[in-house]
């Protein structure tokens, strides 16, 4: 039986932590046991207790100190004993590489983000395999180090995504303040430049002035300044489960830029929500244009209006509905458990 320990910061909680969530609560227990090593407690650590998933603490967060953390590491390697360390986000692959490489110990670097640096390519030659959610964040490596990559796609665990009736969609309607013909537009993502959170506001203000029954749901870990928006903006913040805001949602925009994947785009196929993303990074790879959802030029304003406008006013014929059909049936083959749980124990295995 294999022992694979999962460390993270612990600061944040994103589609790598949820992907690990996921691995974590479908691992073979008859092949493997597992440790979570959070570096400082936060916004994971409740996470992961709503999930039943033990960790440990290191708190390196209270001393700074590179040296101090780095021999923390070490010695908590050295006391668990695990036989691979599979970190999943830029700072515990720099963090915990070397320290695994002086003990030894396989080392399963999981990129879930485009990150091309010297750095990051230096550390990388140290890992024992190199798995990556796209083609587009195998970029980020050497291509001399190609024979240890792996794509592999983010897991779902689709069973979670049961249809919602429609009086389950109207309860949670009304609970929101909104009327029961009202069109919801959802967004996904954090307050920053790659997430364009700013240009999506910039949309919705628009949208708004054209259509009055049109409302927002927006998830954020946080917002960086205070503004003042109009009511029919409705936020939520940090952990809260997307599943149910989706499913009541027409369409979800995300106008990302260089995702290393758009786990959130494949969440709205599997609840029947209309994609409608950015033609940029890892969204090339999940839709396809007028088969499972829309792909607009990045940071076309205009281009993103009126793709919208047009979906609104076509929800309910046959190009839309096939389109929301497709992307639902595709998803649900494509990103299914079984086969991703089948490549990451065979990893786990041959090392």
């Amino acid at each position: 039986m294999k022992r694979i320990l999962y460390p993270f910061v612990g600061d944040s909680v994103g589609g790598s932590h949820i992907s690990t969530i996921i691995t974590i609560k479908n691992l073979d227990k008859k092949r493997f046991i597992y440790d979570v090593v959070l570096e400082e407690n936060g916004v994971l650590a409740r996470v992961l207790k709503k999930n039943n998933i033990d960790y440990h603490l290191l708190n390196t967060k209270e001393n700074c100190n590179f040296i101090f953390s780095f021999f923390k590491r070490f010695i908590f390697l050295r006391q668990v004993k695990p036989d691979i360390v599979h970190t999943n986000d830029i700072r515990m692959h720099h963090k915990w590489t070397f320290v695994c490489f002086i003990n030894n110990t396989s080392h399963v670097w999981h990129q879930h983000t485009f990150f091309n640096s010297r750095k990051n390519r230096f550390f990388s030659f140290f890992a024992k395999k190199i798995i990556t959610i796209s083609k587009f964040c195998s970029q980020s490596f050497s291509k001399k180090i190609n024979k240890k990559i792996e794509i592999i796609t983010n897991p779902f665990e689709s069973n979670n995504f049961k249809s919602f009736d429609n009086s389950s969609k109207n309860f949670l309607k009304k609970k929101l303040g909104f009327k029961l013909k009202d069109k919801i537009i959802i967004f996904i993502g954090e307050d920053n430049y790659q997430k364009r959170f700013d240009f999506f506001i910039s949309l919705a203000n628009d949208l708004s002035k054209k259509n009055k029954h049109l409302k927002f749901i927006i998830f954020l870990k946080k917002l960086k300044k205070k503004q003042k928006f109009k009511k029919n903006f409705k936020f939520f913040f940090e952990d809260y489960d997307t599943t149910n805001y989706l499913k009541i949602s027409d369409i979800l925009v995300s106008p990302a830029v260089n995702e290393g994947f758009g786990r959130v785009l494949v969440e709205a196929s599997l609840t029947k929500t209309l994609v409608i993303a950015s033609e940029s990074g890892g969204h090339k790879e999940i839709i396809k244009e007028n088969f499972n959802g829309f792909l607009v030029e990045k940071d076309s304003y205009e281009k993103f209006i009126n793709k919208i406008i047009y979906s609104l006013k076509n929800l309910e014929k046959n190009e839309i509905q096939n389109i929301i059909k497709t992307a639902f049936i595709f998803s649900k083959k494509k990103y299914n458990l079984i086969s991703y749980k089948n490549k990451i124990f065979s990893i786990y295995e041959t090392l």
